[in-house]
C-alpha cells in the first residue's frame, strides 16, 4: 500500500512521527513530503533521522499562508497526477496539510486527517487555521480525533459539507499512535464506504471495538 505523508511545520513532523514509526514496523514504507513551509525543521531534535523526507519541495512559508497553500498544491497535484498514493495523510491545520488534503481529494485519492475536528467556532481566530482545519476535514474520508467533541466537530459538519465529501470515518483515537495507525489499517483493510459508516451504525461500533481491543 503506497501512504504518503505530507508535513511542512515542526510540530508536523513531532507529531507524524509516532505514526510513521509505527506503520514501518508493520511492514510499510511510507513516503515523507516536506513542504519546505518551515526550513531546519528537525535540526537538533531526537527525530532528525527517522523523519528525514524522501521528497522535499523545498517550498518556503511566506506571509500569505493562502497562496502558498494554493501553490503546494499545485506541486502536489503535478506530482501526484503522475504517480498517486492509495492514501495522504495530513496532520493538523496547517498551510501544507491544507494543500495536501485538497491536491489528494481532487485526484481522488483517499484522505486521512490526524487531529481532525479541532474547532474554535471563529473563522477569524485563529486566521487561517480555522479555516484550514475545517476545510481539511470536509476532504477527509479518515478523521482520527483525539476527543469524543472534536468528533462531535466532524458529525456536526457532515451537514455543512459544500464540498460533496463526507466524512467517511471520524474516529476518537486519542493521542496515541497506536489507536491512529489501527483504526486507518482496519478502515483500509475493510474498504469501508461512507454510506455505511453513516448508514446501518454499524460501522462506528465496529471500529471502536477494534481501536479499544
Amino acid at each position: 500500500m503506497k501512504i504518503t505523508c505530507v508535513v511542512g511545520t515542526r510540530p508536523e513532523f513531532i507529531k507524524m512521527f509516532p505514526v510513521v514509526a509505527e506503520l514501518r514496523r508493520r511492514g510499510e514504507s511510507p513516503t515523507i513530503i516536506a513542504t519546505g513551509q518551515h526550513t531546519d525543521l528537525l535540526r537538533g531534535t531526537p527525530f532528525e533521522n527517522g523523519m528525514a523526507p524522501h521528497v522535499n519541495l523545498q517550498r518556503p512559508g511566506t506571509n500569505d499562508p493562502i497562496h502558498y497553500a494554493g501553490l503546494v498544491n499545485a506541486i502536489l497535484r503535478a506530482k501526484w497526477a503522475r504517480t498517486k498514493p492509495d492514501i495522504v495523510v495530513v496532520q493538523g491545520d496547517t498551510a501544507s496539510a491544507y494543500a495536501g488534503a485538497c491536491a489528494a481529494q481532487e485526484l481522488g485519492i483517499t484522505v486521512a486527517h490526524v487531529e481532525a475536528g479541532i474547532r474554535s467556532g471563529d473563522t477569524k481566530d485563529p486566521w487561517p487555521e480555522e479555516i484550514f482545519r475545517t476545510n481539511i476535514d470536509h476532504r477527509t474520508m479518515y478523521g482520527y480525533c483525539a476527543t469524543s467533541e472534536n468528533q462531535d466537530n466532524c458529525f456536526n459538519d457532515l451537514g455543512n459539507n459544500v464540498h460533496g465529501v463526507d466524512l467517511g470515518l471520524a474516529k476518537v483515537a486519542g493521542r496515541t499512535e497506536r489507536g491512529i495507525l489501527d483504526g486507518l489499517r482496519w478502515a483500509l483493510e475493510t474498504r469501508i464506504e461512507p454510506s455505511d459508516c453513516f448508514g446501518d451504525g454499524k460501522a462506528a461500533p465496529r471500529i471502536v471495538e477494534h481501536l479499544l481491543g
